[in-house]
């Protein structure tokens, strides 16, 4: 997939569980956030019966970090100005009362072994700035986060992040950094020495899914005078790469008979040869989703939304129990076979639309395949092929992009980024009650999935830095049709 261009595991029983009870016996204990799975926790409640708490335990499937109990503890006092029915209060609250919430928050952080990064498009017209960004970038536990192109606001924000930075050539520029080092020197001049050592690079990548095409010719060549720069200026660290799509493959199943197409093996032949002189790796995008969407009536959905319960196949002695492995593998198999045995192959785009292309695109297939992906990545063991490699992995994308091609192409994005009234009020100090859209409830209602996409879209990009006070699950819709 092009970007303008631009398409884990983890222990199953970790779980964020968010309780909420009243300090003050004699009050109700009010509730600050809604789930399909509410249950009690068998919990002392403060004198709160536990028909009166909302428990609810999500999965660690979303981020890195374990929150292991996050207690509300909500006083109600007591509005004297505020009459019984008005809708007047003296804090701009969007609710009838004043309150004081008090959170005790006690926090694991756990470093994921296989640390998963994230794509940053920027095709859209409602992105937050850069800085807000990266800080919801490093807030949601990812440790790397890739570039389509060497935009100055965006490197500018990254720096002292301590986020690892996959740095694109825009394609266009593929055939001027090919022509000689003096070009090369001039883009890193500009692109990339400016922002050292406080910008960490790991890859510069020529390039995103220029093979086979017009462009392809000027990959190796582009690559070669990168390096040149770099051996000459002395600056390490840094490993040039280019970025392919499934088009360079074939033969994919058995992942053992893949090999390159006819049109993609000379080249990829020397740049394979490139990368193991240089000791680069190859970054590939896997998307299970295209592979399903060609052909659904011979992959099943919960193959290839990794799902744990999907039936398999054995390639030899190799057993595949998702798609993602499968593909995974069948790229290894073919790098193998054109010179490329111990050669590093990373995954540089992954993921699942929301929306798009009817059932099989949905905020619950998407969080599912996302989820299923993070617990596959960071937990191990490697693919079938390759058990003991940890490859780096970059999910796609951060946010929806509003200016690609109508369809599935706009929605990648892990967060939606339409909430502009929750961007006006950051670092306001007002308290919120955020409210969910009557029509959202039976989609929030059918699954714990469905919940966990509602809140990391429209919660966790905004705090700390908005106190949300109440998720409110919806409006007068008892008695009714969404009761």
């Amino acid at each position: 997939m092009t970007d303008g261009e631009a398409p884990g595991r983890t222990a199953g029983d970790e779980h964020i569980d968010v309780s909420v009870r009243t300090g003050l016996p004699r009050f109700p204990c009010v509730v600050a956030a809604t789930s399909a799975a509410a249950s009690d926790a068998g919990e002392n409640w403060g004198g709160c019966s536990p028909e009166n708490v909302i428990v609810f335990h999500l999965g660690y499937k979303t981020f890195p970090f374990v929150l292991r109990r996050f207690y509300i503890y909500i006083y109600i006092i007591e509005n004297k100005g505020h009459k019984e029915g008005s809708m007047e209060s003296s804090t701009i609250i969007l609710n009838f009362m004043f309150v004081l919430m008090v959170a005790v928050l006690q926090v694991t952080i756990a470093a994921p072994p296989r640390p998963t990064g994230i794509n940053y498009g920027l095709l859209g017209d409602n992105l937050p700035t850069p800085t807000d960004a990266v800080a919801l970038v490093k807030r949601c536990g990812m440790s790397k986060v890739r570039l389509f192109e060497p935009k100055p606001e965006v490197l500018q924000a990254l720096r002292g992040s301590g986020l690892g930075v996959s740095l694109g050539i825009r394609n266009e520029d593929l055939s001027t950094l090919a022509s000689s080092t003096d070009a090369a020197r001039t883009w890193l001049t500009t692109n990339y020495y400016p922002y050292i050592p406080d910008l960490n690079v790991l890859y510069i990548t020529a390039g995103n899914e220029v093979i086979p095409g017009s462009n392809a010719q000027y990959v190796v060549p582009a690559l070669k005078n990168i390096q040149a720069v770099l051996t000459q200026d002395k600056k390490t660290g840094v490993l040039p790469t280019t970025v392919v799509s499934g088009a360079v493959f074939q033969d994919t199943y058995p992942p053992s008979g893949a090999t390159f197409t006819s049109e993609a093996l000379p080249i990829m032949t020397d740049l394979i040869a490139f990368l193991k002189g240089v000791g680069g790796p190859l970054l590939v995008n896997i998307y299970p989703y295209f592979a399903y969407a060609a052909n659904p009536s011979a992959i099943s959905l919960d193959f290839a939304l990794l799902q744990p319960n999907a039936t398999g196949f054995m390639d030899g002695s190799l057993k595949y129990t998702n798609l993602f492995d499968a593909m995974y593998d069948a790229a290894v198999w073919a790098v193998e076979k054109a010179g490329g045995e111990g050669l590093n192959v990373y995954v540089s785009e992954t993921g699942w639309p929301s929306g798009g292309n009817g059932a099989c695109t949905t905020p619950d297939t998407a969080a599912a395949y996302v989820n299923n992906f993070y617990k596959l990545n960071m937990n191990g063991p490697g693919s079938p092929k390759r058990p003991d490699a940890s490859p780096d992995a970059y999910v796609f994308a951060l946010f929806n992009e509003n200016q690609k091609p109508a369809g599935v192409e706009q929605n990648f994005g892990a967060l939606r980024t339409q909430n502009r009234s929750l961007q006006a009020l950051r670092g306001s100090s007002l308290g919120v009650s955020l409210d969910i859209r009557n029509e959202d409830l039976s989609t929030i209602a059918s699954s714990t999935d469905a919940a966990r996409t509602w809140l990391t879209t429209n919660y966790c990009p905004f705090i700390p830095d908005i106190s949300i006070l109440y998720i409110t699950a919806r409006n007068e819709v008892i008695p009714g049709s969404n009761a």
